[in-house]
């Protein structure tokens, strides 16, 4: 019995799948048309294979590549934007106790600006209004 042919992806698919002979009808037929009916049934098996496997290994290689290139981005994006919600934050509460009047020192402006825990910032920004000394931003409540 001869293999079955492939489908090539620019052939048509087969309106209908073939059936199976019946009993009887196999017993009726020459070898040739057994093997023709084989093959017609292998072929469109063949064909129902081929449809189900719609994409290449490839193809699904290079779908997951880009969502993780996507999700890389994302993260990147996501970490500028809390290094500047920081840097914001920051400033803003220099600018607060500079407004106040208040004498900032060095140490106090460096830690300050090197703090990048966006809850402690929010924490000394709430307190901003109320300290005497810049100082006083770390002394905890």
């Amino acid at each position: 019995m001869a293999a079955p042919a492939r489908r090539s992806p620019s052939d048509p698919l087969p309106a209908e799948a073939p059936t199976a002979p019946t009993a009887d009808e196999w017993a009726a037929m020459t070898p040739v048309q057994r093997a023709q009916a084989t093959d017609a049934l292998l072929a469109f098996e063949s064909v129902e294979e081929d449809d189900t496997m719609v994409i290449t290994d490839r193809e699904i290689v290079g779908k997951l590549e880009q969502m993780v290139d996507a999700a890389v981005a994302r993260a990147g994006q996501e970490e500028a934007r809390a290094e500047q919600a920081t840097t914001q934050l920051a400033s803003a509460i220099l600018t607060i106790l500079t407004v106040r009047g208040l004498v900032i020192s060095a140490e106090a402006s460096e830690r300050i600006r090197g703090c990048s825990d966006l809850a402690i910032l929010e924490r000394w920004l709430g307190r901003v209004a109320a300290v005497s000394a810049s100082e006083d931003l770390f002394l905890d409540a």
